[in-house]
């Protein structure tokens, strides 16, 4: 889809429309709530204001061009120090969040696998990277956010990784995935197989 929508909870309607020019693939709140990112096709997180001065909802405020190629996810540290995105070039860029200027593009091991999927643990040091399958192998990555190298890797075999989240409070990781030969164009079909798996960092 290429239109942002906001709903009123309290009455579950749509209350904001705002189209982008491209297809949008991820959207989250910034963390003091007056801005939506959205990533895109483009390979670029869009940032919006719900309301700026002039009393235009959904305006358009900033952008930046995160990958070659598409951005499929992206994640907020809970203290507001990182912004991580994935694409379909196989890299992470890690950004600071409060400047919005590149950190370091990480290139994993295999390159080609598009980054599906991205969870800041709590404290932030850990980023769990989750990925399409490719060459009959996928991996999570386990990445240390201030050497920006990958400390571990959780094996996954052909199953492409659908989403990764670390616990609120726990050194916990939770992520699901898909048979890498039950998928069409890297979209699940309803009666595709999949799973929900919780790994434990202390074993």
């Amino acid at each position: 889809t290429n239109t942002i929508s906001v709903v009123d909870g309290r009455k579950y309607g749509v209350i904001y429309t705002q189209k982008s020019d491209c297809s949008i693939y991820s959207l989250k709140w910034s963390l003091n709530d007056n801005f939506i990112m959205a990533s895109d096709k483009d390979g670029k997180i869009q940032i919006y204001s719900i309301k700026d001065s002039n009393g235009r909802v959904l305006s358009k405020k900033h952008s930046i061009t995160c990958h070659n190629g598409s951005c499929y996810c992206f994640d907020i540290s809970s203290n507001g120090q990182y912004l991580a995105t994935g694409g379909a070039d196989g890299f992470v860029t890690l950004w600071d969040y409060k400047s919005l200027t590149c950190i370091k593009g990480i290139r994993r091991e295999k390159p080609g696998c598009a980054v599906t999927s991205l969870s800041f643990s709590k404290d932030p040091t850990l980023l769990a990277v989750g990925t399409d399958s490719c060459d009959n192998n996928t991996f999570i990555d386990i990445i240390h956010t201030q050497s920006q190298k990958s400390i571990h890797r959780i094996s996954n075999k052909d199953m492409m990784i659908t989403a990764v989240k670390w616990h609120p409070k726990r050194a916990i990781l939770a992520f699901s995935d898909i048979s890498g030969k039950d998928r069409e164009s890297s979209h699940a079909r309803d009666d595709s197989p999949s799973s929900v798996l919780v790994w434990n960092p202390k074993g």
